[in-house]
């Protein structure tokens, strides 16, 4: 079978979702090219198709947020843009 990713039906979503978060990434801010899913599918296959579980992200945040969840990748971006150093302790 095979990659749902590269159908026409994934690329006709991808462009519904770019536009419904006006081409903006979740992570930045910045230029969205790409739309991830929130839930890895690798992980939740069933999550998919799913609207509520992708988002409009640029390339660079897609591609190196991998298998992780967003929330999660989330809190490593801020730490490594805020805390260079690392995350101090309390």
């Amino acid at each position: 079978m095979s990659d749902p990713i590269k159908s026409y039906k994934w690329r006709q979503l991808q462009q519904k979702i770019l536009k419904r978060d006006n081409y903006k990434c979740s992570i930045c801010g910045g230029v969205a090219r790409s739309v991830d899913h929130i839930k890895p599918r690798s992980k939740y296959p069933e999550l998919m198709w799913n609207e509520d579980n992708l988002v409009a992200m640029c390339v660079s945040h897609n591609s190196s947020k991998g298998n992780r969840e967003v929330a999660a990748y989330r809190m490593n971006w801020v730490a490594e843009q805020w805390f260079k150093d690392g995350i101090p302790e309390r």
